[in-house]
């Protein structure tokens, strides 16, 4: 027969036990239960979208990154958790993150992997910037959260410079002025380009560019007739997953018809220096402006 005072300090002990293995997981795993707390780092860092992981790797925290998708953990030699399009969620809670990067565009994704790890302590952060200062400004929040601020900070400050110069050239020419622009983000015949909702759709315009289609939707289809009426000034094709080994506009035989083109007014890009809300957005930006503006202005 246990006495009163026994099973008090029984009590009294499991308790004392349960709060330090409670501080011991807190304490190694960095997380708190109010996610609003302004204390909070990010240390173990699932990144679900590869233009994230190569903003984290940027602002210096790339050690932090314990799993990617496919194609980026297999270059950081690290667990992969699939697709971007469709992560295995099982591999991504076996890393034990403390935080998730997931793109937004796929929300019944994101509600998915919500209501999967609703009773855990992980923070899910769910974005896509679609211009060019949205990117910057998920480049200093996620300096924030990893407490990276100073390399975050300077990667923006660099990049605000670089657009500067740009921007002072493009508000000086009148928008009906402005050279047309056509992104082949996908070669013939299954013809793509960007849509209004996309980065590439923003970096063109912030470069001084026209794009050619104007509908909504990060891609849109394209009739390769509409593509010959509108007579693009320049025509950019990407290369990269979208379009791999694509047909030199040169030799196709309906593009290779546009004035642009026959006047060699053809630009090559990484898919990922376009595509990509990433760090280097403001290259981008550069880039496709100095194309059309041939640089003199913006040197």
């Amino acid at each position: 027969m246990i006495s009163q005072s026994h099973r008090t300090n029984i009590i009294i002990l499991a308790s004392l036990l349960l709060a330090v293995s409670s501080s011991w997981f807190l304490a190694k795993h960095n997380v708190t239960k109010t996610r609003n707390k302004v204390n909070f780092t990010a240390h173990r860092i699932v990144s679900g979208y590869a233009a994230f992981t190569e903003t984290l790797i940027a602002i210096g925290v790339k050690d932090h990154i314990v799993a990617a998708n496919r194609a980026e953990a297999k270059k950081l030699q690290i667990p992969s958790i699939g697709s971007h399009m469709k992560p295995d969620i099982e591999a991504i809670i076996a890393t034990h993150p403390d935080i998730i990067l997931l793109s937004s565009r796929r929300p019944q994704l994101v509600e998915t992997i919500r209501n999967k790890l609703a009773n855990t302590d992980i923070l899910i952060v769910a974005e896509y910037p679609h211009t060019v200062d949205d990117t910057l400004k998920f480049i200093k929040k996620l300096g924030q959260l990893t407490k990276s601020e100073n390399r975050a900070n300077l990667i923006v400050k660099h990049a605000k410079s670089l657009l500067e110069s740009v921007d002072k050239v493009v508000a000086s020419v009148p928008e009906s002025e402005r050279p047309i622009v056509f992104l082949e983000v996908r070669n013939a015949p299954s013809l793509l380009t960007c849509g209004k909702d996309s980065i590439a759709y923003d970096i063109i315009r912030r470069a001084g560019g026209i794009p050619v289609f104007t509908l909504p939707g990060s891609v849109i289809n394209v009739d390769i007739e509409d593509l010959i009426v509108a007579k693009p000034d320049l025509y950019i094709q990407q290369h990269g997953v979208m379009n791999r080994n694509p047909l030199p506009p040169q030799e196709h035989q309906v593009i290779g018809s546009l004035p642009c083109v026959q006047k060699g007014r053809v630009l090559k890009i990484d898919e990922k220096l376009i595509s990509r809300p990433g760090p280097r957005v403001a290259e981008a930006v550069l880039k496709i402006h100095k194309e059309l503006y041939n640089g003199k202005q913006s040197n």
